[in-house]
């Protein structure tokens, strides 16, 4: 079913349906219980650091365990609370907007606003000579629909797009109280980060530094991954799946993200179902078996499979 219109109709169906909201409420629960762990998780092992007496050998487990699970999928929550919200809870709204998001280093509201700016421009490919009118686009710069470098690509996404341009967007597109907002949540996030330096300055240093320069290494490729095809010859539309078990079952079916990019409003617990009415009609391309960032090492470096 490669006929847009009618998969709307499909995807519009299932987001009205008011039989599927028990469901959702069950999913959603279950996504905040994950965010409480991947919480825990850090605090767990920033606990474990300081009552040991900072054991360098566990420098290299704690980097793995943070940089590439507790603070790497705070990423993919941020993207499930942006969209559909985890929580009615204004409490607990607070907690995930405004603490355990902070955490990886990115306000909360400017990641609202870069975000809506992605989907309002869908990963264009930009006039011949200029930039794409989506500053997080994979075709950047290149007119051709071809991907950028990814190396490139993952330094202005990491760097540029989410300390200028989100920020920017915040500043140009938002509200006074938007403005607010970002810069209180920018104070949380020093705050916090102050707060774990002088708690166990060796653990801030060795451990959560790095382990959040892992986790924005790892979603940099992430984000890179889902829209790595030459726009010419995708089908349905420009974007990649990936079908890997473990990151769809925990990540709120993040994999799915040609069904995401089609339609942002459909919340996660639906994306399967659409996925179905289009799989068959995907390139191969848009197919990843595995992992979007095991992938990017067996394609995009060439290492064989």
């Amino acid at each position: 079913m490669s006929n847009i219109v009618e998969l709307k109709k499909v995807a519009l169906n299932l987001h009205t349906e008011r039989k599927y909201d028990k469901e959702i409420e069950i999913f959603d629960s279950k996504s905040r219980i994950k965010v409480f762990l991947l919480h825990a998780i850090l605090i767990l092992t920033l606990i474990i650091f300081s009552v040991l007496n900072n054991p360098l050998y566990l420098i290299p487990l704690f980097i793995i365990v943070n940089g590439f699970f507790s603070i790497a999928y705070l990423r993919v929550f941020m993207h499930s609370e942006m969209h559909w919200g985890l929580s009615e809870n204004k409490l607990v709204k607070f907690y995930l907007r405004w603490i355990v998001f902070g955490l990886y280093q990115v306000p909360f509201t400017a990641y609202v606003f870069g975000h809506r700016a992605h989907h309002r421009y869908d990963n264009d490919c930009p006039e011949s000579n200029q930039l794409s009118s989506d500053k997080q686009s994979t075709y950047l710069y290149e007119n051709s629909g071809k991907p950028i470098n990814p190396v490139l690509w993952m330094l202005h996404y990491l760097f540029i797009y989410q300390f200028f341009h989100q920020i920017k967007y915040v500043i140009t597109d938002g509200k006074k109280k938007d403005f607010i907002k970002l810069v209180l949540q920018i104070i949380v996030i020093i705050c916090m980060d102050i707060a774990i330096f002088n708690i166990n300055k060796i653990f801030f240093i060795y451990v959560f530094v790095p382990s959040i320069l892992v986790s924005w290494l790892g979603s940099g490729i992430v984000l890179y991954m889902m829209h790595n095809i030459e726009h010419q010859k995708a089908k349905v539309h420009h974007s990649v799946n990936s079908y890997d078990n473990f990151f769809n079952k925990f990540g709120d079916n993040d994999g799915l993200h040609i069904v995401h990019s089609l339609f942002p409003f459909l919340h996660p617990i639906h994306a399967p179902e659409i996925d179905k009415l289009v799989y068959l009609e995907l390139d191969e391309k848009q197919k990843l078996k595995e992992h979007y960032v095991i992938a990017f090492f067996k394609n995009v470096l060439n290492f064989k499979k």
